[in-house]
């Protein structure tokens, strides 16, 4: 018995070219899973366990696992690169506040 692949189509996933050029992936295991959610929704919304769940019998758990982990380290690279970009944007009002404040309530210089 043929399993069914209506969901191998010609055009490709939105996200199907980067998905596949993940470490462990391949072209075929990310049709397959963009044929059931959109990018986003695999990424962002889905958990790594709700990705197992849903995929590791479909493209296989080892790959699913290491798609979760890619997924993760690279969350944590961005959270940690925003919280640099927003201490940075402290740093930078603090500096701002210091160069305005150069002087004293009556306005003369502070000494």
């Amino acid at each position: 018995m043929l399993l069914d692949r209506s969901w191998l189509v010609d055009d490709e996933y939105e996200g199907e070219r980067e998905l596949a050029a993940f470490d462990g992936m391949n072209l075929f295991a990310a049709a397959a899973m963009l044929s059931q959610v959109n990018i986003q929704s695999l990424v962002d919304e889905m958990t790594p366990q709700e990705r197992v769940e849903y995929f590791a019998e479909m493209v296989g758990l080892s790959r699913v696992l290491r798609f979760n982990e890619i997924i993760e380290v690279r969350m944590r690279a961005l959270l940690s690169s925003e919280t640099l970009d927003q201490a940075s944007n402290v740093v930078e009002n603090v500096d701002t506040l210091m160069e305005e404040d150069d002087f004293g309530m009556d306005g003369s210089p502070y000494e």
